[in-house]
């Protein structure tokens, strides 16, 4: 716990990537297979964790109906596919926004 009684906001430390980051995301309640992964949305990963990742994409490439809750299937470069949740959309300006990714399986 912090001194001011709440407990902490994240529960692992957040890093920048190594290297540059592609995070590659399907919209999609599925098991993870790299045959049928069909990514929607591609982004570079700003920052990562243990258990999710912030990453940066056009505003227009968000498909319509994707919210905080959506979930989906993300691929970092060279991983396979995991499934993941979408956590946060914070808009940057009229063309970008960032979104907050959470892995793991969310059911």
């Amino acid at each position: 716990m912090s001194d001011s009684g709440k407990p902490p906001k994240r529960r692992y430390m957040r890093f920048e990537p190594d290297e540059v980051v592609i995070a590659e995301v399907q919209f999609i309640d599925a098991e993870p297979d790299d045959r049928f992964f069909k990514p929607r949305l591609a982004g570079p990963v700003l920052d990562e964790s243990y258990d999710g990742c912030a990453l940066v994409a056009l505003r227009h490439a968000l498909p319509d109906g994707v919210t905080e809750g959506s979930l989906c299937l993300i691929k970092l470069n060279r991983m396979g596919p995991m499934r993941a949740e979408v956590r946060w959309i914070r808009a940057l300006d009229d063309d970008v926004c960032k979104i907050g990714v959470h892995y793991g399986d969310p059911r």
